[in-house]
Formats: C-alpha cells, structure tokens, sequence
C-alpha cells in the first residue's frame, strides 16, 4: 500500500506542492525546517527553563526526548523512502535528509512539544498560533520534497497519540519519581538509555536523545535535590542568565565535539546514491580517493547539500559512546550546574527546601 501511494496519489501531491515554488513560500519552508533543528531548540527551550518556567521548560525537554526516540523507531520499522529519493520522481528538495521517511518527524515533534505548551498554557490564541504552526510545519514538508502526505498523517496520528499519553500520565509519572530513592533516580535513565543504545547504534540522532535522556534523568534529580532554583524578579538579570546559559552550553556542545572527534575521528562511507556520489566527486581534487576524505573535503569546500546526499557517517561503538556522552554533559550541565553557577553570581536564587511547588519536577 504504502509504495503505491509514493509512485501515485502521495507522490502528485508533492509534485503539485513542488509546482507553487517562490521566493517567500521558500524561506517559509525553510524556516520552519530549521525550526526542528537542534540548535533551535537549544534556545527557546534554554530560554522557558533559564528564564520563566524551570518546570514546563523540563517537561517540553523530555516530550522532545520521548517523541524524537519514538519517531526514529518508526522510521527505522517501515524504512520507506523519501520522495525525491524515487526514481523519475523529479521531485527537487530544497533540503536533504538522512533518516527514512515514514513517520515526518519534523510533523510529529510540533505536534507533541507545541501541543503540550498549548495544553500547558491554556490561552485560546496561543492554542491557534501553536495549531497553525504545526499544520504549516506538515505542509512545509511536502513542499520541500522530503515527505509524502502519508508521512506527514502518520506524524501527525503518532505525535496526537503521545501527546494524549504524556499530558494524562506525566503527572502520576512525576508523582512516582519523587517517592523514589536517589540511586533509582540516577540509575533509571541511565538504564534505560543504555539499553535503547543497543537499538540506535547506528543512528546519529537516535544517540543524541539518548544522551540527553541520561543526562536530563540525571540533571533533574540533582537540581531538584541540590540546586532548587528560582528567579529573580528583575528581567535583566534573567536576560543575563539566559546569555550565560547560552553560552556556556553553545561552548559545552561545540568544545566535546572538537575534543571528541580527535579522540574518534569522523568517518564516512558513500551511500546507495551513484549520481550524488559522482557529483561529489567532481567537486573535489581526484587526488582524494577514500568516502572520508572526499566527504570531508566537500564539507570543508561548503558543500554541505552534496554531502548530506552522498555520505552517511560511519558510527563506531567508541563513537557512539562519545556521542552519548557529549550530549549527556550537555544536559547535566545546562538543566542543573549552569543555575548553580547562577545562583553563585547572584543571577537566581535558592528556593527553600520546605518550599517545593516551584520545583522542577
């Protein structure tokens, strides 16, 4: 069923989307793209949790964690292609992507991380803003060529169901955690993200949430024992906070990974794709013979598009770990050590321990 929607009706629907290219509806798209990117998320969540609300910015955290695991599962269980990866398609993306594509994760990641803010805040314009964005994030993904309308549904079906989950359920989970000994509050997100490695080893992205999961299991349970932050009332010093905490974790993020790849160097190899691979190729010196090489000359040269298409990175189990690690540090660093360090500069402060209906949890 599903290759005949990508060789008939789901397909004409992307070329049809392809047929109203412009230079707004472009940077539309584009943006809403990159709207999904981590970086992105780094910052308005680091400016929730740094700025106005510790818990709903932990809460939005761990429904990115939760549905980015699901979604990459699915992908991975279907393994369906994307459109402009079928032949004669003549679909051009505006953006390339590497995972397969059935569920849209880029669908089903608004859906459950907006969709909880609107539950959250329950305003009626926000709800509609969060509504219409998160249509338009569906839509943009067709017209960019990397999604199929069954794809962009079945994000949309799996986020409406984990977000129905996590908003009736977080709750009692919170509820449970905080009865817990500290050992089986360290020891369950480490357990569990240890284990999930096992399932996404080779996936770069499946490897990020799990070190976030590790490293956000671990960071609340030390901010909601030892830090306890709160805010201060003067909006320039949350202004100041959510600088520092920027660029602390942007220097964080950016230093393991310069660390790291010495210690694992970056590989890749060619993917199943010849004309990308050749149209690589003849964009770097010949005297380059190995996917390594060649990939990482392109990317040096600003070739990023060609590389996407042409290389898959290698992961090796050290890689893996290092992955992990790096974004575990991450989180513990940004969710608990950065309010400590604020709360020393007199940027927060500590909440009494008697006082918990601020906590993060």
């Amino acid at each position: 069923m599903l290759e005949a929607l990508e060789t008939g009706i789901g397909l004409e629907v992307v070329q049809w989307f392809q047929t109203l290219h412009n230079p707004l509806f472009d940077a539309l798209a584009l943006f809403l793209h990159n709207a999904n990117d981590g970086l992105f998320y780094v910052v308005v969540i680091g400016a929730i949790y740094w700025m106005f609300n510790k818990k709903l910015g932990i809460r939005m955290l761990f429904a990115l964690i939760i549905i980015g695991l699901i979604t990459l599962a699915f992908k991975d269980l279907f393994g369906r292609p994307r459109p402009y990866q079928i032949p004669n398609s003549g679909i051009i993306p505006l953006v390339t992507e590497t995972t397969f594509g059935i569920p849209s994760g880029h669908a089903s990641m608004a859906l459950v991380i907006w969709g909880y803010v609107a539950l959250w805040l329950k305003d009626r314009i926000v709800t509609i803003v969060i509504v219409t964005y998160v249509i338009l994030m569906g839509l943009s993904r067709m017209y960019l060529g990397v999604h199929f309308p069954q794809d962009v549904l079945a994000g949309w079906l799996l986020g409406g169901i984990v977000l129905w989950l996590y908003a009736t359920q977080v709750e009692r989970v919170v509820s449970w955690w905080h009865e817990q000994s500290l050992a089986v509050q360290i020891g369950l997100p480490v357990g569990i993200g240890l284990i999930s490695t096992l399932f996404f080893l080779g996936s770069i992205d499946g490897l990020t949430m799990i070190g976030l999961l590790i490293g956000v299991g671990i960071a609340v349970t030390i901010e909601t024992r030892y830090v306890n932050f709160t805010y201060k009332d003067q909006w320039i010093r949350r202004g100041a906070q959510f600088i520092l905490g920027l660029v602390i974790a942007l220097v964080i993020l950016e230093g393991l990974d310069i660390v790291f790849d010495m210690v694992a160097p970056t590989t890749y190899a060619y993917v199943e794709n010849e004309e990308a691979v050749t149209a690589l190729q003849a964009q770097v010196t010949t005297e380059l013979d190995t996917p390594t090489a060649i990939c990482l000359a392109g990317d040096e040269a600003g070739l990023e598009d060609l590389v996407t298409t042409a290389c898959v990175e290698q992961v090796t189990p050290l890689g893996a770990g290092l992955r992990v690690l790096r974004y575990g540090l991450l989180a513990i660093f940004a969710v608990s050590l950065i309010p400590l360090l604020s709360i020393r500069v007199n940027l927060m402060e500590r909440i009494d321990p008697l006082d918990i209906s601020n906590t993060t949890s």
